[in-house]
């Protein structure tokens, strides 16, 4: 999925690979505040941490403090990277399922180890209990014996 197209700025004048700041400055935008530096590396982190940051973009300023402020972009950056990541997880296990009801074996042995695999990750990031994800990789594997036996 393009994450350009979440974005608030049309998705056709966003050039491919471009990110959000090298965008505002070829419009001689001010580039806010918790978008300066080197916070991320790829653009569509960029774009989702314009698109969830609304107080900051509001102006209202939120920490009393700037290492609190500090916080604040980096919650905002994490919070987009995370979402990221779980909907990656999620996408994984989907297409296992799916590949399931199309009765298609082979396929579904090759998206369940991917899927497992995007599940490890999501749990040495954090982002899901180990408890859950193995009950989860339990399910999955149970279906896919039952699918191929």
């Amino acid at each position: 999925m393009d994450f350009r197209s979440f974005c608030d700025i049309d998705p056709n004048l966003l050039n491919a690979g471009e990110t959000l700041n090298q965008y505002r400055s070829r419009l001689q935008e001010p580039t806010p505040l918790y978008l300066r530096g080197s916070l991320t590396k790829t653009p569509y982190l960029k774009i989702l941490a314009h698109l969830f940051s609304d107080p900051l973009e509001r102006g209202s300023r939120l920490a009393n403090t700037s290492q609190a402020a500090k916080r604040a972009r980096q919650a905002v950056l994490r919070r987009a990277r995370n979402m990221s990541q779980r909907s990656s997880m999620r996408t994984s296990v989907k297409t296992f399922l799916k590949s399931l009801d199309a009765e298609d074996t082979k396929k579904a042995e090759q998206n369940y180890r991917s899927a497992v695999c995007q599940i490890d990750r999501a749990v040495r990031k954090g982002l899901e209990h180990s408890n859950k994800a193995a009950r989860l990789k339990s399910r999955l594997n149970k279906r896919l014996k039952a699918a191929a036996g």
